[in-house]
């Protein structure tokens, strides 16, 4: 390995450029930015949940299909409760809503008990395809008696538009596919036709209009805060405004370029990037705090920054691989975050050892060492040099002891994503879900699409009577709230001629029944008008995403055992493509770590070139990863699509604070110092800029923690927990190992 002070021959004359000609480089990344900016200003911001839909793979374009043959699936439950069954003032309110919703714009078609046919036949045995409510609402027990049982008689009514005591009444809002519009706009115009208070509004484009507004609005928040706090950490720790504009105006500079480089992508910033500008503001201001720490050593400016010109190089690197990793996902958007996060990364270090010098040369250099810093590299660094080096036994047992206790943690992480837990209790989107769900049948819609491959109708008995089959199945399982099917108006016909639910064994039959409902528009959810494929439609009460898939694959592999030979079964919906994608990204980035982990150490071991002195530095930034995930274990957090992005990311940028210390001991040692005396100069020499750039970054994501957005907030405190460890980590368990590296191995490091 070079010496610790050989950054090589690039990075030298990048360094030697900035420091001789620095207006000149100035003037370059002036252009730079003046550039990005055109991009800038074009850059997209799209926050939808659907903005992470894996739109690549198959079932994508079996849920296009499905969509152009069955309708859109996406719908929103307006539930208003009276204080007794089937109140006359509740009925009143379903009728306006029921035709006041329908003129709303992007709407397909309201169901509710006005306008909902029920199948029944009359006093003359003759069929009746009318909705329950067709004049004006009952108030007579002996009314409220009739309505309430010709409600609880029909297959799909309950629990759909009538809760089973009849005190909640439903009015469902259907929407078209490819309307053009924004859930926020069709929901604001829905809302205007809504009564202000007493109802209760759920459903998905609730959920994904609330995820789309309120994270278009942390963007607005959290870039500016993580600036003021940055701006203010500086300060304190620095002690002086020169280096505060030098650290700001690197990472300004960096995450304008990356995030101009997106633009001109034509990439947009969503709901998987929108951490991405405030990361950069903090990487940007680290790498610039360990140049500017440096250059205060008393030394000549050039000979201090070449000290810490590697390290830097390789902390950039290593990073860039650790956001790299997350483009294995298959999903664009995590390919965005981890591709132009990577971008970010390297501008930055290119920006730490070109455009911070240049700063730095032209103000006079970084002034004089801070309070903080004279304490860190004095008093502070040598009391812990000597804590480590008498108790490095107990030190390495500690952390061995709080690692095994993390496989308890480890053993109990499960994978899965919940969108109604991103939102904090307490707030409308999550307490109208609850509300619905635990008086109506579940708002979540799952599709399973049975399709003929050989041009038969799927009218048929036998098909029909495996589609009985699996409604039935389904009906009985946890969390499935309701299922429709077009089993449900035949056998209600069938009922009403005949007085069976059992359907008929003729096909002709079953024919004749569908001209009979030739006029119900909600036929067309469950039948194609082709007869070539049918659909099944569950109402879930639970989002999660691992059981919306695993329900979904058992819905298949049943059919697929009992479909008669011709016919195919496949899951699809909207709510099991975002189920299926959150699934993606979580079991992906769970690949990405592993890679991050693989790229990483070799990077480590091509730079130390000792597989010992690889592990060692390894070490202390794995222990602290298994620490946070086992305490995600502990608590039961699970791992969804954005906690499961902490490891990729944390270990990359983690894993900085190491290369620092292994390079400070190291060139210690070169110069002749002893294991003791060596370690104490390595961590007088990187203290003060390791405590602040683990500041500077864990804050940075506890500002993220702040978030009401449960999805956001977790990322933000968990990571920011996770860097704070491996500080600590760094600062006892490494140089313990690298004691005992020394104790063991004799001679310096190689």
């Amino acid at each position: 390995m070079r010496g610790a002070a050989s950054p090589g021959p690039l990075v030298e004359r990048c360094l030697l450029l900035s420091l001789r000609r620095p207006r000149l480089v100035i003037a370059l990344w002036a252009v730079a930015v003046l550039t990005a900016s055109f991009g800038l200003v074009r850059l997209r911001v799209d926050t939808t949940t659907g903005s992470f839909i894996d739109r690549e793979d198959a079932a994508w374009f079996r849920y296009v299909e499905s969509t152009a043959e069955f309708g859109a699936d996406e719908f929103v439950t307006v539930a208003l409760t009276g204080k007794a069954p089937y109140e006359a003032s509740a009925l009143a309110a379903v009728q306006q809503m029921s035709s006041d919703l329908q003129k709303a714009p992007g709407v397909r078609r309201v169901d509710s008990l006005a306008t909902v046919p029920l199948i029944r036949s009359d006093d003359s045995g003759d069929l009746v395809l009318t909705p329950a409510l067709t004049g004006p609402p009952p108030t007579s027990p002996v009314g409220v008696g009739r309505l309430a049982e010709l409600v609880n008689r029909d297959r799909i009514a309950p629990g759909n538009l009538a809760s089973s005591d009849g005190r909640t009444l439903a009015v469902n809002i259907q929407f078209e596919e490819g309307t053009g519009i924004s859930w926020s706009a069709a929901l604001a115009a829905l809302r205007e036709r809504i009564p202000a208070s007493g109802v209760n509004v759920s459903g998905v484009p609730v959920f994904r209009a609330a995820v789309s507004d309120w994270t278009r609005a942390e963007i607005l928040l959290f870039v500016p805060l993580t600036l003021v706090m940055l701006s203010v950490l500086l300060r304190i720790l620095l002690g002086s405004v020169q280096c505060v504009g030098v650290a700001l105006a690197v990472a300004g500079a960096g995450a304008c370029v990356t995030l101009g480089a997106m633009a001109a992508a034509g990439v947009s910033l969503s709901i998987a990037t929108m951490l991405l500008p405030s990361i950069l503001l903090a990487l940007g201001c680290t790498y610039t705090m360990h140049m500017m720490t440096a250059a205060r050593e008393g030394q000549s400016l050039g000979s201090s920054l070449l000290l810490v010109a590697q390290p830097v190089l390789i902390s950039g690197v290593t990073t860039a691989m650790g956001f790299l990793a997350l483009a294995s996902v298959n999903i664009a958007v995590v390919r965005h975050l981890g591709a132009f996060g990577s971008l970010g990364a390297l501008v930055l270090t290119l920006g730490a050892l070109s455009l911070a010098p240049a700063l730095l040369a032209v103000s006079g250099g970084s002034g004089s060492e801070s309070a903080a810093q004279r304490l860190l590299r004095g008093r502070v660094a040598d009391w812990l040099a000597s804590i480590v080096l008498r108790r490095r036994t107990v030190v390495v047992f500690a952390w061995g002891v709080a690692l095994v206790a993390s496989c308890f943690g480890l053993s109990r992480i499960h994978v899965s994503t919940d969108i109604i837990r991103w939102f904090p209790v307490g707030s409308d989107v999550r307490d109208d879900y609850e509300r619905i769900r635990s008086t109506l049948v579940g708002i979540t819609p799952i599709n399973v699409v049975i399709r003929s491959t050989g041009g038969e109708s799927v009218v048929d008995p036998s098909v029909l009577a495996v589609i009985d089959a699996l409604v039935n199945s389904l009906r009985s399982r946890q969390g499935v709230g309701s299922v429709v099917s077009v089993v449900d108006p035949l056998a209600l016909v069938n009922r009403a001629l005949v007085g069976s639910d059992k359907l008929p064994g003729s096909r002709e039959t079953l024919e004749q029944y569908l001209l009979l409902l030739e006029g119900v528009e909600q036929l067309e959810d469950v039948l194609a008008s082709d007869r070539l494929a049918t659909n099944v439609l569950l109402r879930l009460d639970d989002n999660s995403s691992k059981r919306i898939v695993a329900l979904a694959a058992w819905a298949e592999t049943w059919l697929r055992a009992e479909l008669p030979e011709g016919y195919v079964a496949s899951a699809t919906g909207i709510m099991y493509e975002i189920a299926r994608s959150e699934e993606e990204i979580a079991h992906g980035q769970i690949r990405g770590l592993l890679l991050a982990a693989v790229a990483i150490g070799l990077v480590v071991l091509l730079l130390f070139r000792d597989y010992r002195t690889a592990l060692i530095a390894f070490v202390p930034n794995a222990v602290p990863l298994a620490l946070a995930f086992g305490l995600i274990g502990i608590l039961a957090v699970p791992l969804d699509a954005a906690t499961v992005c902490l490891g990729a990311m944390a270990l990359g940028i983690a894993v900085d604070d190491t290369i620092h210390v292994i390079f400070g001991f190291e060139e210690a040692r070169l110069s002749g110092s002893s294991a003791s005396g060596a370690l104490t100069a390595a961590l007088a020499r990187v203290l003060p800029a390791l405590v602040f750039t683990t500041l500077a970054v864990g804050l940075s994501f506890s500002v993220i923690g702040l978030s009401d957005f449960t999805l956001v907030r977790n990322l933000g405190l968990l990571t920011s927990g996770t860097v704070f460890l491996a500080l600590a980590a760094d600062l006892t368990l490494l140089p313990a190992l690298l004691s005992f590296r020394q104790t063991k191995g004799g001679n310096a490091l190689k």
